[in-house]
């Protein structure tokens, strides 16, 4: 297994009634994350995305975030994974320097950033979507795309540097580098199926994409999302939803 479709596929294959993805209002399994992730392939091959093109993503701690990834990873596409709290000209220059080809938004945060955003579009395409029940069920009209066919060095994301002594770096990563962290963390940290990882920290960023997505597709565990970290709803958070670790 080389790429992140691979793992998806395996873990469907592997368990797929077993719960991959929980938030307040959602519940996929892991053949819904499967079966959703590849009929979305085929939803951003419809807006001309293919393999090598650039889309950034802006969107909040969700499962949809997860489902977007993952369909764009199947045709080889690279995820540009935006900071949710730019604005401005951090916000332009990302979505400008990245060279996407189409921005992929959530509603609410395209609201709240519409002038950035639509002044960073000449040349590009822009999708938004509402909510999961809006982006489900615009992949659901559409047939599954085929597993892709790539290898581990192609490239999967950008995730640009925060930026501390210029303007931030887009840092390219390819698949084998997602794949390498989800097999040490859980080696290390005797990860299992049976875990649940709470994901607080936001999705755009590296820790949770590489340490926590990554470990649940290597192993079959379950994530747990977060709008953001709470103090005062951690624990219960914990309890509530059976969470045996997290990421920070």
């Amino acid at each position: 297994m080389t790429t992140l479709t691979d793992k998806l596929i395996h873990q469907m294959r592997a368990r797929g009634d077993g719960i991959a993805v929980v938030s307040d209002d959602h519940t996929l399994t892991w053949r819904d994350l499967c079966d959703l992730s590849l009929r979305t392939s085929t939803l951003w091959r419809g807006y001309g995305i293919g393999k090598g093109d650039r889309v950034a993503l802006l969107c909040g701690n969700r499962p949809a975030f997860l489902v977007a990834w993952f369909g764009l990873a199947n045709i080889g596409a690279i995820t540009v994974s935006l900071n949710t709290g730019l604005v401005g000209e951090g916000l332009r220059y990302s979505i400008a320097q990245s060279d996407a080809k189409l921005v992929l938004v959530e509603r609410s945060l395209y609201i709240d950033k519409q002038q950035d955003i639509d002044s960073a579009l000449s040349g590009r395409t822009l999708v938004v979507f509402d909510n999961e029940e809006d982006l489900f069920a615009r992949a659901r009209a559409v047939e599954a795309a085929a597993p892709y066919d790539g290898c581990g060095s192609d490239p999967l994301t950008i995730i640009y540097t925060s930026g501390t002594t210029g303007l931030p770096k887009g840092v390219l990563n390819c698949h084998e580098a997602y794949l390498a962290s989800g097999r040490w963390m859980t080696e290390y940290l005797a990860i299992t199926a049976e875990d649940r990882i709470m994901v607080f920290l936001p999705l755009f960023h590296t820790n949770p994409q590489m340490y926590a997505v990554m470990s649940a597709l290597e192993v079959g565990c379950t994530l747990v999302l977060r709008p953001k970290f709470s103090v005062s709803s951690f624990f219960d958070d914990a309890r509530r939803f059976q969470c045996t670790m997290f990421t920070y």
